[in-house]
């Protein structure tokens, strides 16, 4: 069975933490920090890390495993479930255009009255005039403003 290969550091304060480490194995990283300030060197946790790696003291996972593991776990959460609401901006809904280039509106009407109501709202917003709704306590009355 082949040996595993020991990758080499890449740079001088790298090659001085994987020395320092052989050297004392039982070291702390402030410890090897302090050291390596001394020696002149910059040593951040992620090189602890790497060097342990290196030197086969801890496993190390595949990189970017967690990224690809996270991903279809993503996709899980974001189907569509029944009476769940969706987390973000909702989709754009584009106005129907009619034959004659205006936007389609299809209000529901159910009798004579809010047709006359409708009507007569149209005709005044067409003149110009501004209208409100106002509530009289039974139903809701449109009045030219």
């Amino acid at each position: 069975m082949p040996r595993k290969k020991v990758a080499t550091a890449k740079s001088p304060a790298m090659d001085f933490l994987v020395s320092f480490m052989k050297a004392r194995p039982k070291a702390s990283y402030g410890e090897a920090r302090q050291a390596a300030n001394r020696s002149g060197h910059t040593v951040y946790p992620i090189m602890w890390g790497r060097a342990q790696v290196m030197l086969g003291r801890v496993k190390a996972k595949k990189r970017g495993s967690a990224k690809a593991a996270a991903a279809p776990a993503a996709k899980r959460r974001m189907a569509v479930r029944p009476g769940v609401r969706k987390v973000g901006r909702p989709r754009k809904v584009l106005a129907r255009k009619a034959p004659g280039g205006s936007a389609r509106v299809v209000l529901p009407i159910q009798d004579r009255v809010a047709l006359e109501s409708w009507q007569s709202f149209v005709a005044m917003m067409n003149a110009g005039s501004k209208v409100a709704l106002q509530y009289d306590g039974a139903r809701w009355v449109l009045v030219g403003v």
